[in-house]
């Protein structure tokens, strides 16, 4: 159960950044590489003055938790989002409800699950 509330947190954050270009939590929720593509991805959109307001349709989905190592886990994760991309002046550029299907890989870092990859 841990490993689900990681996710769940993890897609919290995820939309975090992309909402409100606010990166402050992708350490808490992201292994290093990831935190610092969410990073990224905060500036990239400040810097092209735009954000989206993305959110669930419906609860998350997930498939067996698979156990690669001691403290590495990797698990399916369906989703379906809608995504509306706006200009900071309001403009609305893109709207997008879909279906997606990830595998989330997670390590417990000193007890604590973290996303490390996404694919």
């Amino acid at each position: 159960m841990q490993v689900q509330a990681a996710v769940v947190y993890a897609n919290n954050v995820y939309y975090e950044v992309m909402n409100n270009r606010n990166a402050s939590q992708v350490a808490t929720a992201f292994g290093p590489q990831l935190a610092q593509a969410n990073r990224y991805e905060a500036q990239t959109l400040l810097g092209q003055h735009r954000y989206w307001r993305m959110s669930l349709i419906g609860p998350l989905g997930y498939g067996p938790i698979t156990r690669l190592g001691p403290d590495t886990v990797s698990v399916m994760v369906t989703k379906q989002e809608r995504a509306i991309e706006y200009t900071d002046a309001g403009e609305q550029v893109a709207d997008k409800s879909e279906t997606v299907t990830l595998v989330d890989t997670l390590q417990r870092v000193d007890g604590h699950w973290l996303v490390v990859a996404v694919t």
